[in-house]
């Protein structure tokens, strides 16, 4: 959750904030208690000192002033702060940059093996959902195939039966003519006829 920040709370409390940051402000306050809290001292800052008295003006008057000398003084002030602008900045301009690439590296780095590790995690959760779906979907299969198969081998097995047991009649049926042949044969090996 972004909190609100310190100038978006300045406009909300003077009342310059638009529409949109008041929606915000609306929504925000009743999920983030300590933004509230923030926002109701400021409040409370704000009304006490709107209790105290306004200090008294001190200006003074003075005689005529010479306007050439305070454009000599304004000028002299803007040469002499340029001067020690440029002065210090030469000094820890190098510094500073080096330090601010080195701490943006450290970050940068910390936030590239955070999104690597979040990446990896997710990636393995993924895959974990994946390796479960397909173990329900291999089984469902496996147990479609058992009960094809057994339907299977049960007609086979059905077929085979009647198959045996025609056969059976067959040979029961061939071994009766031969015994009737055996019958009638006569001692010489002639088979009368009839």
């Amino acid at each position: 959750m972004k909190h609100i920040s310190d100038s978006e709370l300045a406009e909300l409390l003077f009342g310059e904030a638009g529409a949109d940051l008041q929606a915000r402000w609306a929504e925000h306050q009743s999920r983030c208690p300590a933004c509230h809290a923030r926002f109701n001292a400021w409040r409370g800052a704000r009304a006490s000192m709107d209790r105290w008295p306004a200090a008294p003006s001190r200006a003074r008057v003075f005689g005529r002033s010479s306007v050439g000398a305070w454009a000599a003084a304004a000028v002299l002030m803007l040469g002499l702060g340029l001067a020690g602008g440029w002065w210090v900045r030469g000094q820890g301009n190098q510094r500073d940059i080096s330090r601010v690439r080195q701490e943006l590296q450290a970050d940068w780095d910390l936030k590239l093996a955070q999104a690597r590790a979040d990446l990896a995690s997710e990636f393995a959760d993924q895959l974990d959902d994946a390796r479960a779906e397909d173990a329900v979907w291999i089984a469902a299969a496996l147990q479609s195939l058992r009960e094809d198969n057994a339907q299977a081998l049960a007609r086979v097995s059905g077929g085979l039966q009647t198959w045996v047991a025609d056969a059976q009649a067959h040979f029961q049926e061939a071994d009766s003519h031969l015994r009737r042949f055996e019958e009638t044969r006569s001692p010489e090996g002639r088979v009368p006829v009839p």
